[in-house]
């Protein structure tokens, strides 16, 4: 270190040695190490919230399955007092058969 009589500061002068052939590839193997970390945690993250996703539409259409109610069928359910969906598994059934024919 050399100190300046002309200002208060002081001047560091150092020397920094180039990194070897074999310091460089241990740094690139940690970088690389790094990044194929950091895309095994992306692609864990996306499969879950892709299976979230799945989980989500398939409760989804199995409610809107639940409440489907055919145009013929409004005035029984509100007669019944069902509340608007139909339940048990004749209904189910009977709205399969209507869904598989309506997309046919």
């Amino acid at each position: 270190a050399v100190v300046s009589t002309q200002s208060t500061g002081v001047i560091l002068k150092f020397h920094v040695r180039p990194p070897t052939y074999a310091q460089m590839c241990r740094d690139q193997e940690w970088y690389i190490r790094k990044l194929e970390e950091s895309q095994r945690e992306h692609l864990e993250q996306l499969n879950h919230l892709k299976s979230t996703l799945k989980e989500r539409n398939r409760m989804a259409a199995d409610q809107s399955r639940q409440c489907f109610i055919p145009a013929d069928r409004e005035q029984v359910l509100e007669e019944e007092g069902s509340g608007g969906c139909l339940e048990g598994t004749e209904n189910s059934i009977e709205m399969n058969d209507m869904l598989s024919t309506r997309n046919v």
